[in-house]
């Protein structure tokens, strides 16, 4: 697969399937016997169904960390073979800054995103469309935009890599 192969297979496997996440949603199916806590809220939702649904987040975060860890080994060793010996420590330290950047600004922009797109009405997504328990069985449309956002990025990048590659 070499190096860039397994850089694009940590684009495309270590951020594009949190597309899915919105999903989990699905699993949260009422019971027959609807959950009552202990100080007497109905909650609606039995717990073998919050269950499943983290079983299958579980899951989804479980592939994007194993491909994203290969995406940054890769890209460690990538950026390594670019610069003689002589630099390399200087490359690493710059490597480390921007990693840091990249920290302190991802979650500000993806928490900004994130707003936005559910701040923004959807046509067609029905906040009244609730069965008789009055639970909402469809996707959520508007976390589905969010996300489907965010995996575009892993996408956006691998065809860049492609790019480098030729």
């Amino acid at each position: 697969v070499g190096i860039y192969g397994s850089l694009g297979m940590g684009c495309w496997w270590g951020v594009l399937p949190t597309t899915f996440i919105p999903f989990a949603s699905l699993f949260l199916i009422s019971d027959a016997s609807p959950t009552i806590s202990s100080n007497g809220n109905d909650h609606g939702v039995g717990n073998s169904n919050k269950r499943y649904s983290m079983i299958y987040l579980s899951l989804l975060m479980g592939v994007t960390k194993l491909y994203q860890s290969a995406f940054f080994s890769s890209i460690t060793i990538a950026t390594n073979r670019t610069v003689s010996k002589e630099v390399r420590s200087s490359m690493n330290g710059f490597a480390s800054v921007g990693a840091g950047a990249a920290k302190a600004i991802g979650p500000l922009m993806a928490g900004y995103w994130m707003a936005l797109c559910l701040s923004f009405g959807i046509e067609g997504e029905d906040e009244t469309a609730n069965n008789a328990e009055g639970i909402n069985h469809s996707v959520p449309l508007r976390a589905l935009v969010a996300f489907t956002g965010i995996g575009s990025l892993g996408v956006a990048t691998s065809a860049f890599l492609r790019l480098l590659r030729t």
